[in-house]
């Protein structure tokens, strides 16, 4: 019949080979012609040969994602079933060339399976699974590590991405409403013998005093980088798009925990009216976002009050002695903007060895927290049909203020 035009789905190379995808069939060059698709003697079949293959299943199961892994091919559908691309004797060739089903779990199509540490992650509706292969030698070639926390992940997602550095997978929420936050959720993975050892989530909450909102993520060497986009393009102090980054390696103690943190250096001016017991600072080279809070070379959690953003002033409460003292390496004063830090535990299960909840009432008697450097917090202990208690703890020395 006819030709007819049709949509590829994904594309990738693998195995001196280019492949693509239609719906439920994969294509493949020719090994080492990455544009020729065409037999050369339709009678005499050769290794070289190019691919054409069709997912065989009872039900349509359109490709959505090819993934180069190990010694074989991922091969990512939009149904409930995942399959492997692979050859016979490490040969993949026409003659050798088959699908086979390996995990039986639905998948996030809008974004692909990553690979990191020796192990491939996919994220499903409110989930997320690790993917050994079939050829690791445990009970399940898949395995959902959000069993311990239930619908603590999103429906959807916009943009997924590793950091072998940091052990860690980022992934961004996609958000439809402006009104709300942008959410981005974090994954945590040790792995040791092919078990793993930190199973960990939480998420970065990104609610900006100029409602932007995230639009792309990358990790990138020691660093999460991160695109946003402004809401208010009618402020003249707002950029249309920011580029900004967080460290992923762990940062000296006596540097403070501020989101878009700059050293305070110099030239700046200071001045103090006792009359209204306020300081005022200008400050040089700041710009935006605008800074909220003044860590001082002692720890103090100060907040700034701008009062002329434009030349960058600012208002703080009482003689603050810091700014008109010494300006050496141990005089190193901070600005930023504040933020605030949860930690939420999941909820807690006896388990038996082979790691299955075992039934039955569990009481927690007391909980033991250790902290280092934490100036304020609130711990909120809630427990089923009873009102939610607070525990409220401050750290007066000046010393340990600024974590």
């Amino acid at each position: 019949g006819d030709p007819k035009e049709s949509k590829i789905n994904t594309m990738t190379f693998y195995r001196d080979r280019l492949f693509l995808t239609n719906d439920d069939t994969v294509m493949a060059s020719r090994s080492g012609d990455w544009d020729n698709f065409f037999l050369a003697d339709p009678e005499t079949i050769t290794d070289t040969d190019p691919l054409d293959l069709m997912v065989a299943s009872n039900d349509y199961t359109p490709i959505k994602n090819l993934i180069p892994f190990k010694d074989f091919l991922f091969v990512g559908t939009s149904g409930n079933t995942q399959y492997e691309l692979m050859g016979s004797q490490n040969i993949l060739s026409p003659l050798t060339a088959s699908f086979a089903p390996s995990a039986f779990y639905p998948m996030l199509t809008e974004v692909k399976p990553v690979p990191m540490n020796n192990s491939l992650f996919f994220f499903a509706k409110k989930k997320m699974y690790i993917y050994f292969g079939q050829k690791a030698v445990v009970a399940e070639q898949a395995f959902e590590l959000s069993r311990h926390v239930p619908e603590y992940l999103p429906e959807s997602l916009k943009v997924v991405t590793p950091s072998s550095h940091g052990s860690m997978i980022f992934a961004l929420e996609e958000n439809t409403d402006s009104t709300q936050p942008t959410n981005v959720f974090v994954y945590r993975n040790q792995i040791a013998n092919e078990k793993v050892i930190q199973n960990a989530f939480f998420k970065f909450q990104f609610k900006s005093v100029t409602k932007s909102s995230v639009e792309f993520i990358k990790a990138w060497n020691k660093h999460l980088y991160i695109i946003s986009y402004s809401r208010e393009i009618a402020d003249p102090y707002s950029p249309h798009v920011t580029l900004s980054r967080i460290s992923l390696d762990d940062e000296a103690k006596n540097i403070p925990r501020l989101d878009d943190r700059r050293l305070l250096t110099l030239p700046y001016t200071a001045t103090f009216d006792s009359s209204l017991q306020k300081t005022t600072v200008t400050l040089t080279g700041v710009g935006y976002p605008l800074p909220d809070t003044l860590i001082t070379s002692a720890g103090e959690v100060l907040p700034l009050t701008v009062t002329d953003a434009v030349n960058n002033i600012y208002t703080l409460e009482g003689h603050v002695t810091d700014l008109f003292s010494g300006t050496g390496e141990s005089d190193a004063k901070w600005v930023g903007v504040n933020f605030t830090s949860t930690v939420e535990l999941s909820t807690p299960y006896v388990r038996d060895e082979a790691n299955n909840i075992v039934p039955g009432t569990f009481n927690v008697r007391y909980c033991t927290l250790q902290t280092y450097n934490s100036h304020k917090f609130d711990v909120n202990v809630s427990v089923n049909n009873r009102n939610k208690q607070t525990y409220s703890f401050n750290q007066e020395h000046r010393r340990y203020r600024y974590s």
